[in-house]
C-alpha cells in the first residue's frame, strides 16, 4: 500500500517494495487482513450486524491492498509523484474502515463474553487483536508517509530559495555589470573630449595671465 515518497523521481517497483521503507509494510497488512477475514468467516459472521461490516473491511481492504501492491510491483505507477497522495488517501481511508471495524468487533466479542459458544468468542478475540496490529501498522505507515511528504516539501522549498538566492545574485551581477559598463563608457567620453577641452582651458589662463 506504501510508497517511497522520500525519492519521488524514483518510486519502488518490483522487488524494491520489500525492501523500502514504508513499502516493506505491504506483507504484513496482507498477512494480517487475510487473518481477521478468516477468523471472522470462521464464526460464520454471526452476528451478522455488525460482523458483517467487519468482513466487508477486511475483504476490501485485503483485495485493494493486493492491487496496490501489484501496481508497485509492475511499475504502474510510471514515478508520479501525483501517487504519494494517493497512498496517503488510501491510508487514510483504510485505517477509519480498521479503526471502525475493530470498535464494532470488540463490542460483539464483549457481548459474546457470557455466550455458551466459546470458540466463536476466542476467535473474535483473536481477529480484535490483528484488527488493532492493522490499525497500529496504517497509522505508521501514514506517519511515516507524511513525514517523507514533509521532507518533500521541505525540499522544494529550500529548492526554491536557493534559485531565489542565484535569480538575486544574478541580478546583482548583471547590475553591477551595467555599472561597469557606465563607468567605462564614461572614461571614454572623458577620453574622447578632453584633447579637445584641454587647449582651450590652457587658452583661457593664458589670456586671463596676459590680461
Amino acid at each position: 500500500m506504501a510508497s517511497n515518497t522520500a525519492t519521488m523521481g524514483n518510486l519502488p517497483s518490483g522487488i524494491g517494495i520489500c525492501t523500502t521503507i514504508p513499502d516493506i509494510l505491504y506483507l504484513p497488512e496482507l498477512i494480517f487482513g487475510g487473518l481477521v477475514w478468516i477468523l471472522v468467516a470462521c464464526t460464520l459472521v454471526v452476528p451478522q450486524n455488525p460482523q458483517g461490516w467487519v468482513m466487508f473491511v477486511s475483504v476490501f481492504c485485503f483485495v485493494m491492498t493486493f492491487v496496490w501492491m501489484l501496481v508497485f510491483a509492475c511499475g504502474g505507477h510510471s514515478n508520479r509523484g501525483s501517487w504519494a497522495a494517493a497512498d496517503f488517501a488510501y491510508h487514510g481511508i483504510a485505517a477509519f474502515f480498521y479503526l471502525s471495524a475493530s470498535v464494532a468487533l470488540a463490542k460483539v466479542t464483549l457481548e459474546m463474553k457470557d455466550d455458551t459458544n466459546f470458540q466463536n468468542y476466542q476467535l473474535d478475540i483473536s481477529a480484535v487483536v490483528l484488527v488493532l496490529v492493522l490499525v497500529l501498522l496504517l497509522v505508521l505507515v501514514l506517519v511515516l508517509v507524511l513525514v517523507l511528504l514533509l521532507v518533500l516539501v521541505l525540499v522544494l522549498v529550500l529548492l526554491l530559495v536557493l534559485l531565489l538566492v542565484l535569480v538575486l545574485v544574478l541580478v546583482l551581477l548583471l547590475v553591477l555589470l551595467l555599472v561597469l559598463l557606465l563607468l567605462l563608457v564614461l572614461l571614454l567620453v572623458l577620453l574622447l573630449v578632453l584633447p579637445l577641452v584641454l587647449p582651450l582651458l590652457l587658452l583661457l589662463v593664458l589670456l586671463y595671465s596676459g590680461a
